[in-house]
């Protein structure tokens, strides 16, 4: 007997619990419904341009998020909220509290639309869509470089720049991240004078020097281009000190940067910074009043690194320094009176030695003087590939001659291939040596032009012209990036070519992705060619009639072999959107009988139904809920007769619209059904 009773009780409390939880999902049901109603009335006031009655509205769903049934019910709710308080804040002109809505929506709730309004129309809203999807790739193309998937690496990273750059958006830390990746990708393909142009714009133009996640000890040219930018970063501030008139501050400076230039075993990338080092010292040495220091670093400036100007200081000036250029510098002892006279005396005895050289000169026969000598002055570098030209000298050098081929403005995807120096000597200096340039393949339609530098000490430079053929001339353009179609018509897009093709073109235009109810209704297949390209050619679109009331969108593609893809958003405006049913009958807290012919009453707003169903939903007694339809196709009048045959309990109507497809257009109050 014990033991039943005590089953008995355990069936019981199982009930209980049953019961409870039941009762508990119907009141989170009730709830749910509720914060859906609520924030489609904050949605209506905001499409209606109420936006401060619907900022109210949002603000307090917000404040109530926690009553939602389910954490994903909540994040949602949240995040539409979001969405459309960042858009009021946007019509309003507040673009930075737009913004920070905006990020809490797609950033931290992972919602980036609204049923019925379309956000990509406002800027502050697709600056931070694009800014997530951005951070997102970097993420991911991080994450492939460091599992050594370089080439899907390379593709992502500059895909990024490619978005980046045609929604004019600057993500500095982004950007930076993404060129210090290349500068790596680079180094491992052994390219590098890519590598190298990759790493001084992390560096020096988004001061970016690591990345999350990844290593850059192991890589030469990595190490190196860090300690050269230091190093000249620290050349500027020796400089600025000398600007300001702190000369012994610059001069400690400068010395610092020589030594630091020594200890890093660059001296020959640094010859330059070298050269300007000492005649930086020169400078600051007369200005200091010591005459002999200033000769010597000027020397060394003039004589081992061809330098005599230094980037952003104006030496004209310095009295001493002009002096010792022209040969005139005379010791402050030669002033004396007894000096003077063997001033005088050596004065004579250099005048002869002086003519006698200019006879010897004119008698002998002059010696030529060293130029470079090429095959051409411009080069042409097809897109992808690579072209060449020739380099020797014009006479035969006394000594051994290092030189060097540099881009030193221009296009950046131009470069020199080959290996860089080349040295002459006199036995080879008559005879032409090879240089290769390529060029990268970028997404421009531009031939972009640079210009490359031949140097060697003692010789000046001569420079040449290189101009990528760029291989990406045509693309497609349209008279339109995105368009709409109300339900049931058709809208044309008109399509034409950028550029003249050398043959003719078979362009395809489909729809692939989104809605499926619309479609290319004619003109998916286009021909262009060297007569017709720049002629506007129309596509039809068209959007079907479907059951429900949103605006759906699809990407429409236009392809065509060996041209890059172009994307247009296609949005279909619904007819039946905006449709809202109010029920006056029967009222909230109204009493009907069983088996007594009531009648129902509505009215409609925002457009017109040719039918429309009818659900009523009871509360059962031991919690939970039951419906069924009770007419699925009514006419539109706004009444329906109805005899309550359901047992007794709280009920309520629910009122929607289509057939395969149902939507929630209006429900009545809560009424109750008794015997």
């Amino acid at each position: 007997m014990t033991y039943h009773k005590n089953l008995k009780k355990i069936i019981s409390l199982v009930i209980i619990i049953v019961l409870v939880f039941e009762a508990d999902l119907f009141i989170y049901s009730q709830e749910n419904n509720l914060v859906k109603k609520q924030f489609q009335e904050a949605l209506g006031e905001y499409k209606r341009g109420q936006y401060n009655s619907s900022k109210q509205k949002l603000e307090d769903l917000i404040k109530n998020a926690d009553k939602s049934p389910s954490e994903k019910e909540k994040k949602e709710i949240l995040g539409k909220c979001y969405l459309l308080l960042g858009a009021i804040s946007e019509k309003k002109g507040d673009t930075k509290a737009a913004e920070d809505y905006y990020q809490r929506a797609i950033g931290d709730s992972g919602i980036e639309t609204v049923a019925e309004i379309n956000l990509d129309e406002l800027p502050a809203y697709k600056r931070v869509k694009i800014t997530a999807q951005v951070e997102k790739d970097f993420i991911e193309a991080r994450n492939k470089y460091t599992s050594n998937n370089s080439d899907i690496s390379k593709a992502m990273l500059e895909n990024i720049l490619r978005t980046l750059s045609e929604n004019r958006l600057e993500l500095k830390s982004i950007q930076g991240s993404v060129y210090l990746l290349l500068g790596a990708l680079y180094e491992k393909e052994g390219k590098l004078i890519l590598s190298e142009e990759n790493y001084r714009k992390a560096f020096e133009t988004y001061e970016i020097k690591e990345v999350d996640g990844v290593d850059f000890s192991g890589l030469p040219s990595y190490r190196k281009i860090s300690e050269i930018i230091s190093i000249e970063k620290e050349f500027e501030k020796a400089k600025g000190e000398y600007i300001s008139g702190h000369f012994r501050s610059s001069e400690e400076k400068v010395k610092n940067v020589i030594s630091s230039i020594t200890e890093s075993g660059f001296d020959q990338e640094l010859k330059n910074i070298l050269g300007q080092c000492h005649l930086l010292l020169s400078a600051i040495y007369e200005k200091l009043g010591n005459t002999y220091l200033a000769e010597e670093n000027y020397r060394i400036a003039k004589d081992e690194y061809n330098t005599g100007s230094i980037d952003g200081i104006d030496l004209s000036s310095l009295q001493g320094l002009h002096r010792f250029i022209s040969g005139k510098i005379i010791s402050q002892e030669a002033k004396s009176p007894r000096m003077k006279k063997n001033f005088l005396v050596l004065a004579v005895i250099a005048g002869v030695i002086i003519g006698a050289a200019a006879v010897l000169l004119l008698t002998k026969k002059k010696k030529s003087r060293l130029e470079f000598v090429t095959n051409v002055d411009t080069v042409n570098v097809p897109e992808g590939g690579t072209s060449t030209f020739q380099l020797k000298l014009s006479a035969k050098p006394s000594a051994n001659v290092s030189v060097t081929v540099t881009r030193v403005d221009g296009d950046t995807d131009i470069y020199v291939q080959s290996d860089s120096p080349l040295t002459f000597t006199d036995s080879n200096w008559n005879q032409n040596q090879t240089i290769t340039l390529a060029a990268n393949e970028d997404i421009d339609i531009l031939n972009g032009t640079s210009t490359f530098r031949i140097s060697a000490r003692d010789i000046g430079n001569k420079d040449i012209k290189a101009v990528a053929q760029d291989n990406d001339s045509l693309a497609f353009v349209t008279d339109t990036d995105s368009i709409a179609i109300a339900e049931g018509q058709t809208a044309t897009l008109k399509i034409k070519f950028s550029n003249q093709p050398t043959s003719t073109i078979e362009a395809i235009v489909s729809r692939v992705s989104g809605d499926s109810d619309i479609s290319v209704l004619s003109g998916s297949s286009l021909t262009f060619n060297a007569s017709n390209w720049d002629i506007y050619q129309s596509v039809t679109l068209a959007a079907a009639e479907d059951a429900d009331d949103l605006n759906g969108t699809a990407t429409i593609r236009l392809s065509a072999s060996g041209i890059q893809n172009k994307d247009v958003t296609a949005t279909e405006i619904d007819k039946d959107d905006g449709i809202k049913i109010t029920v006056s009958a029967p009222k909230a807290g109204d009493n009907l009988k069983r088996d007594v012919k009531y009648t129902i009453k509505w009215d409609t707003e925002g457009g017109s139904l040719n039918r429309v169903s009818i659900k009523v939903v009871w509360v059962l007694t031991g919690g939970g809920s039951e419906s069924k339809y009770i007419n699925q196709s009514a006419e539109n009048d706004g009444s329906f007769n109805w005899v309550p045959d359901i047992i007794s309990g709280q009920c309520q109507l629910i009122f929607e619209r289509g057939y395969e497809t149902k939507k929630k257009i209006g429900e009545s109050g809560f009424f109750s059904v008794s015997n």
